[in-house]
């Protein structure tokens, strides 16, 4: 088996070897060339030393000493190079207690998480080598644990959401005995920190198998030990996850990779298939109860920052507007298309409720409307300010607001153009209200 590698690549492994040391292409790099796949990391393992590793890259080596792994930059090229390990332990869960470094190839092939990612290549050689089955796995489009499944599940919880994240990704099924270690081990998850939770299953929603990984989710009970505690979902039985798959053409329609609206139908669909009427057209959350719930989920379990929840829930609080505004009025509906994030918000409404032809009209009024209308159209610059009103001999006071709103929407409906319009407006509409 050959493959053709980046030249960069090439050098550096034979610098490595050329100093007596193995060093091979591991992990997922080996796996997606195998599959066909171009690699998004390089990945590289060896039994060099890190010290001596700093002498034959003096200049571009960025170590990360805590878990022998050194980051090598060439330009626009990034290689991950991890020394042969053996590791144990995990009292937290997550990091090992042990590592122990100067072990052989199997030693550190045994120490992975999932088959497949513990294949290892020689291009020099042009050799697989593979001790714990991994090919066979890749043949079976499996997804298998090295070990006992609950064990590696229990010494490092991400595992479970990786193991499901990794299938999703390569669209394999999950071995039938790694799949029950899941299931045993799923309350675990409970435990693993927001910010990876949220991490690994944003990695699920941009994968082109989002409905696969969704359903393991499901199936496997994790969906609803990380999400019942922070929305009032009901408790999971065999009647929701078979009413759960109607969710399944909407995933697999979707071609945005804006992981906001990912994230805005996927927590909608939660709500979707558990608390609306059979047949509802309704498509966000439509009660103080039900955002204030993904508000606190989104910044207390997932730990998104004010921007990124702030996006999401934007997304939701938009639809009412491109449902409901006044399109026949431009001061309407111009306000409406500068509401924030609103072209996002107009796809969420385009891939979730599009299947009636009046939402449709609804989606291509404002999908016209967005592509034709600049923003200085439905955002103009401000031609009057409150200073400009007191010097024409108004007071301060709520008026003044009023005023420039009004001059606004004159704007906005293209009846005013420039700031001698407005005065010569102002001093005819609110004459009475000049000193």
């Amino acid at each position: 088996m050959r493959f053709k590698l980046p030249d960069k690549v090439m050098y550096v492994i034979k610098t490595i070897k050329g100093q007596g040391f193995d060093c091979y292409l591991a992990g997922g790099t080996i796996r997606d060339l195998i599959l066909g796949d171009e690699p998004k990391d390089w990945d590289l393992a060896t039994n060099i030393h890190r010290k001596e590793l700093s002498k034959l890259f003096q200049n571009q080596l960025s170590i990360k000493s805590d878990y022998h792994v050194s980051k090598l930059i060439f330009d626009d090229t990034e290689l991950q190079i991890a020394e042969f390990r053996n590791e144990g332990g995990y009292k937290d869960g997550r990091h090992p207690d042990f590592i122990e470094t100067g072990v052989t190839l199997e030693e550190d092939a045994k120490r992975r998480d999932f088959t497949v990612n513990a294949i290892y290549y020689d291009p020099i050689k042009s050799k697989i080598f593979d001790h714990v089955d991994g090919m066979i796995d890749i043949k079976k489009k499996q997804i298998r644990t090295i070990g006992e499944p609950s064990t590696r599940f229990s010494e490092d919880h991400l595992r479970i959401l990786r193991a499901i994240r990794l299938a999703g990704k390569l669209n394999f099924k999950i071995e039938k005995k790694t799949f029950s270690g899941i299931v045993s081990t799923s309350s675990l998850t409970k435990k693993i920190a927001g910010e990876r939770i949220t991490s690994e299953i944003s990695s699920m929603l941009l994968s082109k198998n989002t409905f696969h990984t969704i359903e393991l989710l499901a199936k496997s009970k994790i969906l609803h030990l990380l999400f019942s505690r922070d929305l009032s979902l009901p408790e999971f039985n065999e009647k929701i996850l078979k009413d759960f798959k109607h969710t399944k053409k909407i995933f697999q329609s979707i071609f945005t990779t804006s992981l906001p609206v990912l994230w805005a139908i996927f927590l909608r669909s939660l709500y979707t298939n558990h608390n609306d009427r059979k047949g509802s057209s309704k498509i966000s959350p439509d009660s103080e109860q039900i955002c204030d719930e993904i508000s606190n989920l989104l910044k207390l379990r997932l730990k998104f920052n004010n921007t990124k929840k702030n996006h999401i829930l934007a997304i939701f609080q938009n639809q009412d507007a491109i449902t409901n505004s006044n399109r026949k009025e431009s001061k309407i509906w111009k306000r409406t298309l500068r509401k924030p994030f609103f072209k996002e918000s107009l796809e969420f409404y385009g891939i979730m409720r599009t299947s009636n032809r009046k939402d449709l009209e609804i989606f291509d009024f404002w999908q016209e409307k967005l592509a034709n209308t600049t923003p200085s159209e439905f955002n103009p610059k401000k031609l009057i300010k409150g200073n400009d009103l007191i010097k024409l001999g108004f007071k301060e006071g709520p008026e003044l607001h009023k005023i420039l709103n009004v001059i606004e929407e004159e704007q906005l409906e293209n009846k005013i153009k420039n700031k001698e319009d407005a005065i010569e407006f102002i001093v005819r509409k609110f004459k009475k209200s000049i000193n």
